[in-house]
């Protein structure tokens, strides 16, 4: 695939394990929403941390990000849809691109790296109101894990009886053109009906 940023061919590029894609101009890093969610998690359970316990400290890699955050507009190359700008979680304050439609995500360069640190500190924070606030952030997105998944099963059930009831359309159309047929065997109008039904449920 081409960099979002800058079109030149990436490079896939494992991370721990994690199957993503980096530009070699640019050094941005491309991910599903899902594996970096796997990655900041496996990063957080760690003690000290793994992929940033050696790395730069905060404050440079904040003003890294300051200098390469892409603040104009960029199309997802996979679909050639618009990306939504957006903080990856409510709490930490990085603002990534994420495709609305396949929900593959943007990380300019120093990114990935601010967002695992911070991740980390933040779910090993003690303060009481900052975990109170850590913890019902969590519920919510487990509730809207849960509500998608709920969406997703009433969706695929009306896809089916629309299905089933088209193919009962269609095939008791069927039958009373194959009886036709039987009455009147000079006459075919078989597929005169089975052709009226299907223009007739695709409108």
């Amino acid at each position: 695939m081409l960099c979002p940023s800058c079109r030149v061919k990436t490079a896939p590029l494992d991370e721990k394990g994690i199957m993503a894609a980096q530009c070699p101009q640019c050094q941005g890093i491309w991910v599903s929403k899902m594996a970096l969610d796997r990655l900041t998690r496996r990063e957080a359970d760690q003690p000290g941390g793994v992929l940033t316990a050696s790395g730069p400290g905060l404050q440079e890699l904040a003003a890294r990000v300051t200098q390469t955050d892409t603040v104009a507009e960029i199309t997802c190359p996979y679909c050639c849809v618009a990306m939504v700008k957006e903080r990856f979680h409510p709490m930490i304050p990085v603002q990534t691109d994420r495709c609305p439609k396949c929900d593959y995500i943007w990380l300019d360069p120093g990114e990935m790296d601010l967002l695992l640190r911070l991740y980390r500190d933040l779910m090993s924070e003690d303060d009481p109101s900052v975990a109170d606030k850590r913890d019902k952030l969590a519920r919510l997105d487990t509730m809207r894990a849960a509500m998608r998944a709920d969406l997703a099963q009433a969706t695929n059930n009306d896809v089916n009886r629309v299905r089933n009831v088209s193919n009962n359309v269609v095939n008791t159309g069927l039958n009373i053109a194959n009886d036709l047929n039987a009455r009147n065997p000079g006459v075919s109008v078989a597929a005169d009906v089975a052709e009226f039904l299907i223009n007739m449920l695709i409108r």
